[in-house]
């Protein structure tokens, strides 16, 4: 039995059919700060400042590039199916898009590296050209949780092994389809009997509707049903609740940002005095930005509280660093890896010789010790680089070896940190106060502790940078805070939802039409209906308790912005306090209740 997402799952048929793929022996994902990089110096290529094509600043285009790039990828369109768009009367791709997607392609290529969206389209083309070696993966049946989440390109996926012959179990909640803007499909839950004609022509489909819910008062779940039920659908929806607490449901109004989080944080302190755990009790918010007053009353009270979001281990520098030298010893062609660690720690490589060093690797598809060996030979080397050089040399040969050999992944840790070998450790504890975080060396000794548990380190890298953004804290001390998005799978007693004026939720951008790259039908053609299913999700996440608060006047950005309150409200029956007349002079009055 295998347990993983369907990324994972894509990744362990690439690494064995790598040769399949286009790929060579000891290939490695692209971690996000890795991608991002090539994808900025692409760009510089591609379309430099002159370039009037996109008229916006170049990290303007790098952020316009990475959106265009991570929308074909989610929806199943790898660059030769973007060649074939741009070449169609009707294309929607434009030429600079795919010219920045094509080298974009090229320079992972000669790196031997996929990113995260490379996955499952690679692994699908994989299969469809050698059909027999997705019966040799042995895929007999399938079970896919949080189905309402998989965008086209996974779909791709979990069709191939269908195809194959296995039986598929999919589970999920069309109302808690919030990624979209991501590529997940809308309403594939409504739509997978369709989508399976094979699984419907052997044995049919079966569709359980599961309705109780054993998490959330009955109160708190009608209120989440009115406004699922506002969306268009097939069927009502209807949760029965299981437990025998009373809900409780509050409409709060405020004049002020200032006077909401007052409110709230005295609303705080009173349930957490009647015996609920700080840790019980949550803040959402569509946006962070609309949170910042409630943060600010928050610790004026000195009541603890924490954001959901925290860096992971494997995100911190140490870890990074130390990764790169990982990836590098069984992926000697990686040149943005050895970009990350020539001068970490410091060797003599300054930044005209990384450059010619990964310049040689791209134009002779060298590896890093075959690179280093010209560089120390090459003409005006000096004395200096060509030290820093053999240096690098050695310990890339000791690494490579030690994966040839097949030694633990803690022996090849304790390489990169000790005297003995690279010495990273010692330049970390140089560093402190110059750069480094004070907690460095601690960051360092948890990602030790983690390599240690491993015996897989090709099976480790791949797994890190799958899992790199499941690390969030739960400690239960503390008072949650954190967007709606963030919020899905968790549950507490009590929960606050702010920001529910017009101009914030729904979305000011929830009227304009979701361009997607994907034929599949989702008549899902106004993000007001992802919208109210954000709020749907973040009304079933209290068990006891929710208030939905409206600020008349919010500083979002320092001015005072004005604004109705949301049509949510009305939407769901619920009927606010009226608030005194706007009082010009001061944006500070008492809220009413």
């Amino acid at each position: 039995m295998r347990f993983g997402t369907l990324h994972s799952l894509a990744a362990s048929y690439l690494r064995k059919n790598h040769t399949l793929a286009g790929l060579k022996k000891g290939w490695t994902i692209l971690s996000d700060d890795e991608s991002e990089n090539i994808l900025k110096e692409v760009i510089d290529i591609v379309s430099p400042e002159e370039d009037k094509r996109l008229r916006m600043s170049q990290h303007g285009k790098f952020r316009r590039v990475r959106e265009e790039i991570a929308r074909l990828k989610e929806n199943g369109i790898g660059i030769h199916e973007a060649a074939s768009n741009l070449a169609s009367q009707h294309r929607t791709i434009t030429p600079v898009i795919f010219e920045a997607y094509k080298e974009y392609e090229i320079s992972k290529y000669r790196m031997n590296s996929l990113d995260f969206g490379d996955l499952a389209i690679r692994a699908v083309r994989a299969m469809r050209k050698n059909p027999e070696t997705v019966y040799q993966f042995n895929i007999c049946h399938l079970l896919v949780d949080e189905w309402q989440d998989t965008n086209k390109a996974q779909l791709d996926l979990v069709n191939m092994f269908v195809d194959a012959g296995s039986t598929l179990s999919v589970v999920g909640d069309d109302d808690q389809s919030l990624y979209a803007f991501r590529g997940a499909l809308p309403h594939l839950m409504e739509e997978t009997p369709s989508l399976f004609p094979k699984l419907s022509s052997v044995a049919g489909v079966e569709v359980v509707t599961l309705q109780t819910n054993r998490r959330s008062a009955s109160s708190i779940l009608d209120l989440a049903c009115v406004v699922a039920n506002q969306n268009p659908r097939s069927q009502k929806k209807t949760l029965i609740g299981h437990i025998g607490v009373p809900g409780v449901i509050e409409a709060k109004a405020f004049v002020s940002d200032r006077a909401e989080g007052q409110w709230i944080a005295g609303e705080v302190k009173k349930i957490v005095a009647g015996g609920t755990p700080h840790g019980q009790v949550a803040i959402l918010s569509r946006n962070r930005i609309t949170l910042k007053n409630v943060e600010k009353a928050l610790i004026s009270d000195n009541i603890p509280h924490l954001w959901r979001g925290n860096c992971s281990l494997i995100r911190r520098s140490v870890s990074a660093d130390v990764m790169s030298y990982l990836k590098l010893a069984i992926n000697p062609h990686l040149d943005i890896a050895f970009r990350r660690i020539a001068g970490r720690p410091s060797r003599g490589l300054g930044p005209s010789s990384v450059l010619s060093i990964s310049q040689y690797m791209a134009d002779t598809d060298s590896t890093l010790y075959e690179a280093l060996s010209w560089f120390i030979e090459a003409e005006g080397t000096s004395a200096r680089a060509q030290a820093g050089a053999r240096s690098l040399a050695t310990h890339i040969a000791w690494l490579e070896n030690a994966v040839s050999e097949d030694l633990p992944p803690r022996e090849i840790v304790e390489y990169v940190i000790s005297s003995k070998g690279v010495n990273y450790k010692e330049w970390i504890r140089s560093r402190k106060g110059k750069g480094e975080g004070d907690d460095s060396l601690v960051v360092l000794a948890d990602f030790c502790d983690l390599i240690s548990m491993q015996d897989d380190l090709q099976e480790f890298l791949i797994m890190a940078e799958l899992s790199a953004n499941a690390d969030e804290d739960s400690e239960n001390g503390r008072v949650h805070m954190g967007t709606l998005h963030g919020c899905k799978g968790l549950e507490w007693d009590h929960v606050f939802i702010t920001g529910m004026e017009a101009n914030n939720f729904p979305s000011p951008n929830a009227s304009k039409h979701l361009r997607r790259w994907s034929p599949f039908d989702t008549r899902d053609s106004s993000t007001v209906f992802e919208e109210r299913r954000l709020l749907h999700v973040g009304i079933t996440r209290a068990r006891k308790g929710i208030v939905l608060s409206y600020t008349r006047g919010r500083r979002p950005f320092g001015k005072m912005v004005m604004s109705p309150e949301s049509s949510f409200f009305k939407e769901c029956g619920l009927h606010l306090p009226e608030l005194p007349p706007v009082n010009r002079a001061s944006d500070q009055s008492p809220s009413v209740e």
